[in-house]
C-alpha cells in the first residue's frame, strides 16, 4: 500500500509540532519510510515501512482493508528518554481518532486507532512504538 506509506509520512513531516521535536535530514523532519534509517541520520527520527499486518474483506460499503503499521520513534540515549515520549505523544494525538489525518488516492480512511508508545530501549537509544490500526474503504 504505497499510498498509505506517502500519507502517513506526509501527515508526519507536515506536522509543526512534531516537527520541532525531530532532527532535520535533507531540509526535512527525521521522517523515514526505509528500515533502517540512513547511516547519516541523526536522532531523534521516526521510522515507519511496511505493515505489521493487512487484511482484507467485504462488507455492505464495499470491499476493505485493515492495516496495523507501526511507527518507531528514536532518540540517543542520554540518560532521560522525556524526548522520545514527547514525540510518541505528538505521534498519538496527530492520529487518534483522527481518519483525515490520512488522504489516500485508493481509499477512504473510516476508522484510525491509535496504541503505544511502546518501550523499545537499548543501552544506546530510546525507542518507542506507536501503532495504527487503519480501517480503510477501498474505491
Amino acid at each position: 500500500m504505497r499510498t498509505l506509506t506517502q500519507a502517513i509520512y506526509t501527515a508526519l513531516i507536515s506536522d509543526a509540532a512534531l516537527a520541532v521535536l525531530l532532527n532535520q535530514y535533507a531540509g526535512y523532519p527525521a521522517v523515514f519510510t526505509v528500515d533502517p534509517a540512513p547511516k547519516d541520520a541523526k536522532p531523534p527520527y521516526i521510522v515507519s515501512v511496511g505493515e505489521v499486518s493487512n487484511r482484507s474483506g467485504e462488507c455492505k460499503d464495499g470491499k476493505y482493508r485493515i492495516v496495523t503499521r507501526d511507527i518507531r520513534c528514536y532518540d540517543n540515549n542520554t540518560g532521560s528518554s522525556e524526548l522520545v515520549e514527547k514525540i510518541a505523544d505528538r505521534v498519538i494525538a496527530l492520529f487518534d481518532r483522527q481518519p483525515s489525518a490520512l488522504s489516500l488516492s485508493d481509499g477512504v480512511v473510516s476508522i484510525l486507532d491509535v496504541s503505544g508508545g511502546i518501550a523499545l530501549d537499548d543501552e544506546f537509544a530510546f525507542g518507542r512504538i506507536v501503532s495504527l490500526e487503519i480501517h480503510i474503504i477501498l474505491n
